[in-house]
């Protein structure tokens, strides 16, 4: 398996400042994806997450801060959370407002006590970011996760790639070729694959109520990935 934190600690400094679209990811045919795409995965997220003003966010994995930006214009408080210090310091320089704090830190191993000590999140988000985690990971994001919130929290985990639906997005025999050499070598550009039926098992385990929501039919990742909306049992 790739290791994604050195990747994300690399990949960010070979794109140029402004590029913010390219620095975490987000395109297609190698060209960052259309404004009015990343408009739909804002709009679709506050949405979901039925973000009000007063709502404290929790963004983990938040890159380089575009999407919690646009995320913060709507709710009270976000902190924003990533382990990639170029990310993050493009976060603190360009995407940066009065109500937002970000931490360098892995959601696996940061800080709970003092990040609690802020009060309860009503809301988490975390996007595009599920792949670049182990199976076995998601047991501790959701203890961490249920730690940080109320009873009545919202918790949106977006854009995970559908196991199912693999060999849709490798829908060639040249590209079914390169995946399978690329995860025979732990080389897979995508990271986890994931089902709805591992996720849904792993969220009871952990309290968790699951509620599958397919993407939208604008965004050219829905032919491959799929969201699941989270509420603690």
């Amino acid at each position: 398996m790739i290791n994604w934190k050195k990747y994300w600690s690399t990949y960010p400094t070979t794109v140029k400042g402004t590029d913010y679209l390219r620095q975490v990811g987000k395109t297609l045919q190698r060209q960052p994806i259309l404004s009015s795409q990343f408009q739909c995965i804002v709009d679709d997220t506050a949405s979901h997450l039925q973000l009000q003003p007063d709502d404290s966010l929790l963004d983990l994995c938040c890159g380089n801060g575009l999407i919690t930006v646009n995320l913060a214009s709507r709710c009270n408080n976000v902190v924003g959370i990533d382990y990639s210090e170029p990310l993050l310091a493009v976060a603190k320089r360009d995407h940066q407002r009065d109500n937002i704090k970000y931490i360098l830190s892995s959601i696996l191993d940061f800080d709970l006590a003092a990040l609690s000590a802020g009060g309860l999140f009503s809301k988490i988000v975390m996007y595009e970011a599920l792949q670049h985690f182990k199976k076995g990971d998601l047991h501790q994001i959701l203890r961490v996760i249920s730690t940080l919130t109320a009873d009545n929290a919202l918790i949106l985990i977006g854009s995970i790639p559908d196991r199912t639906l693999k060999w849709k997005f490798y829908n060639t025999p040249k590209r079914q070729l390169i995946a399978i050499w690329r995860q025979l070598t732990g080389r897979d550009i995508i990271g986890s694959w994931w089902t709805r039926e591992e996720i849904s098992r792993i969220a009871r385990q952990m309290g968790f109520h699951s509620q599958f929501l397919a993407q939208n039919y604008k965004l050219h990742t829905a032919q491959y990935r799929f969201d699941v909306l989270l509420r603690k049992a």
